[in-house]
């Protein structure tokens, strides 16, 4: 139990510094090409700044456009398309280039760091979410300063879309070895390599050219995408964290995945300590209702014959904290779920979402609160994957939940007979 806490905990670290590596190799690698644009361009920084604002506007218009439109099918549409962020990325990047552009050139141009959006980063400098410091890390920060760079860099260089960036392979084979092997580097789009954006596809019923803004086209928008693994779809700038993350996105079949993909809280748990994409925060308050029948609990019916119910049930093992200094301990896995209490007022039904997180440190604090690392998004105070503080008790709209992760093992099958929500008894043999 100890060792595989411990190997949990320290995977979880190795990944937060992974990606926070990752994205400043990138994003330094971006400064000094913008660096380079400068030197030899014949536009004044006055010209750059008229030239990323019209583009931002545009953009944004068809963003909006594009929301609009998916309103009319959702059930089409990706949970990262339906929930994306780019209107509200866009409208806070253009205020930080009307508000910050000179001080941006500047730091171009002087090769320094930005003044409050830090990108240089070391090993121990763990993201902390909601920083209120310097570092971009663990905020919308990130998101702006990428989509000013992104921006930047098509303009210089002549091109319109996201697409048209290339991957800079020396950049990506020198920072890891196995990149190759693992997770197909040999394809040559800068998408499927880079940790500061992602591609989702449009609905098929979804036609890009149809949606129209002053002349303009879906087409045209920077982040419309097509190439020859994607017909048409949307790609868009992140900190890490996209809601479902990619689950199901035949451009990145989980395993392997995308090195460096957004992940959602569940969608990152999952694949952490059961090696699977599939698990929601919902799955886990199930997990944690099949437990405790004899409370009055029960789980949605055909919810134990799921491959991740039977995967939680094997492995992991839901627990009553008594003693919080000392119950909880690295590893376990904390998650949260809320609820209507004007509907559900003994908050015993399905609720309304939650929250799952790694725990990373033993006990609580003077706040009651627990250290989890993991994925969330809270815009512009909360983005991306780091460390943060949740609470160790139940609060008036939400159950908190503790699991301890079990290993794998060849256990004979276990018959189960639990009660549905429909009251119907089930029995089921793993």
């Amino acid at each position: 139990m100890k060792s595989l806490n411990k190997k949990l905990v320290k995977t979880a670290y190795a990944q937060e510094w992974a990606f926070r590596n990752a994205t400043q190799k990138e994003l330094l690698q971006f400064k000094k090409k913008l660096w380079k644009h400068i030197k030899k361009s014949q536009f004044t920084p006055a010209e750059i700044k008229e030239k990323l604002l019209e583009k931002l506007q545009q953009d944004r218009k068809l963003i909006d456009a594009l929301n609009l439109e998916l309103k009319n099918s959702p059930s089409e549409a990706t949970y990262p398309l339906r929930y994306n962020k780019m209107l509200d990325i866009l409208n806070d990047t253009i205020l930080f280039i009307n508000d910050n552009f000179d001080s941006f050139f500047e730091s171009i141009k002087n090769n320094r760091e930005l003044e409050n959006y830090h990108i240089k980063t070391a090993k121990n400098d763990v993201t902390t979410m909601d920083n209120t410091g310097p570092s971009i890390y663990g905020t919308s920060k990130g998101s702006i300063l990428k989509t000013v760079l992104l921006n930047a860099e098509l303009i210089y260089s002549g091109k319109t879309h996201l697409s048209d960036i290339k991957p800079d392979e020396n950049l990506l084979n020198k920072f890891i070895s196995f990149l190759k092997k693992c997770f197909g580097s040999k394809s040559q789009f800068w998408i499927d390599k880079t940790p500061n954006a992602q591609v989702t596809p449009l609905p098929q019923t979804l036609d890009p050219q149809s949606i129209k803004i002053e002349g303009s086209d879906f087409t045209e928008c920077t982040y419309f995408y097509k190439d020859a693994k994607t017909e048409k779809g949307l790609a868009y700038t992140h900190s890490g964290y996209a809601f479902d993350g990619y689950r199901n996105d035949p451009r990145y079949p989980y395993p392997p995945g995308k090195l460096f993909g957004p992940e959602d809280c569940s969608s990152w748990i999952g694949k952490t300590t059961l090696g699977v994409d599939e698990v929601s925060t919902s799955d886990l308050w199930n997990r944690w209702k099949y437990e405790y029948p004899q409370q009055g609990f029960s789980v949605p019916e055909g919810w134990v014959n799921t491959a991740t119910a039977q995967s939680l049930i094997k492995r992991y093992t839901p627990l009553k904290i008594s003693e919080p200094q000392t119950d909880i301990v690295p590893g376990l896995v904390w998650a949260m779920h809320e609820f209507d209490t004007k509907e559900d007022p003994e908050m015993k039904g399905n609720g309304k979402g939650g929250h799952t997180v790694l725990i990373v440190k033993e006990g609580i604090d003077e706040s009651n609160k627990v250290k989890g690392i993991g994925y969330n998004r809270d815009m512009p105070k909360i983005e991306g994957f780091g460390v943060s503080s949740f609470p160790s008790i139940d609060q008036p709209t939400k159950r908190i939940m503790f699991f301890k992760v079990n290993p794998k093992t060849k256990e004979p099958p276990r018959i189960i007979n639990t009660p549905t929500s429909e009251s119907t008894p089930l029995l089921l043999a793993f």
